[in-house]
């Protein structure tokens, strides 16, 4: 269930990844398209990237069927038996810390109240990421990246031309989504919007009942346009079943710890990555530690498979971060 109080948190950087290999696993490793046109495409195979052969980043795992969904048929687990293949970089090769905030080249932290759409929101920021990346590397002035969540989330659930998902009885903003939801919606040229063009119009509970909808003639109004999108393997390994109650029952199979490596030189390859993952609670007000989050270092880890249930950014790492930060009990190894 989504929580609408969420917001994105840039949470301590090895707890992003940690927290991405505690809860799940994704589809297959490292699949990348080019050149996309305008026709709908596969969210297995695709996410958000932008115009040149670069781009955000996904590391995203097995999703709640409550919201941000994916199916057991499109989930992947490496064979850790098996070679991995070539990286593009070792771990020795790798710096202990990174931060991409240090280098500018992350956008501000948001605030999605009152509509269950993280997932619009760690989308967006990928993208925003992405572009800070590829103005620092041509030399130029960095803009001011904000592009619209209001306008994905409601193109996400509107008809195009009759056909697509569309709401039924709520708010085409409160449907939730995962990555795959963006990517088939950005990949169509659908955005992504200047924040100008859809601005988020409030964030407290009498906010929702504004009028929150984007016009048609706004459907193909874009900033930048999606251009490549690839997915990142999970450090967490998951056999996944359905149980005769049926709900996922998840069973840990071991760490895969060359796809942290992945996900680290994909931060530094492209940027802000995109991922879901198990939130204990998100709530900025909360009182006391939850069951898998530390409310003072906000250090959190999920210590076995459950299903994703929301949206986040990593931004980068830090290798020193002492497993002390975190809730006895519920510490990474």
């Amino acid at each position: 269930m989504w929580n609408k109080q969420g917001f994105r948190r840039f949470l301590i950087w090895m707890v992003a990844l940690a927290v991405c290999a505690a809860s799940s696993l994704v589809p297959a490793a490292a699949q990348r398209q080019t050149n996309l046109d305008k026709t709908a495409l596969s969210a297995e195979k695709l996410e958000a990237l932008l115009d040149t052969d670069s781009g955000a980043r996904v590391a995203e795992p097995l999703v709640s069927p409550t919201g941000y969904v994916r199916t057991l048929s499109q989930t992947y687990n490496r064979d850790l038996n098996q070679p991995t293949g070539e990286l593009r970089s070792s771990r020795a090769t790798l710096p202990a810390q990174y931060d991409l905030r240090d280098q500018g080249l992350v956008t501000g932290v948001k605030f999605q109240n009152p509509w269950g759409n993280c997932w619009a929101f760690s989308a967006l920021s990928a993208l925003e990421g992405n572009v800070l990346l590829q103005y620092q590397n041509a030399g130029r002035t960095l803009p001011a990246a904000d592009y619209s969540e209001r306008h994905l989330s409601w193109f996400a659930y509107t008809l195009e031309n009759g056909e697509g998902s569309y709401a039924v009885g709520t708010n085409p903003m409160d449907l939730g989504g995962f990555a795959g939801r963006s990517v088939s919606v950005l990949s169509r040229w659908i955005g992504a919007a200047d924040e100008s063009v859809a601005p988020y119009l409030g964030h407290t509970a009498a906010d929702r009942d504004r009028d929150w909808s984007v016009s048609e003639t706004q459907r193909y109004t874009s900033t930048v346009h999606l251009q490549n999108a690839e997915y990142l393997p999970s450090p967490a390994q998951v056999s996944w079943t359905v149980g005769a109650d049926g709900t996922y029952q998840g069973t840990f199979l071991g760490y895969d710890l060359a796809a942290i490596t992945e996900i680290k030189q994909a931060i530094l390859d492209y940027g802000v990555i995109e991922v879901g993952f198990y939130a204990d609670q998100s709530t900025p007000d909360a009182q006391g530690n939850g069951e898998y989050i530390q409310n003072n270092t906000f250090a959190h880890y999920t210590d076995k498979p459950l299903i994703a249930n929301h949206a986040v950014s990593i931004v980068g790492w830090d290798d020193d971060y002492s497993r002390t930060n975190f809730i006895a009990g519920k510490r990474p190894p």
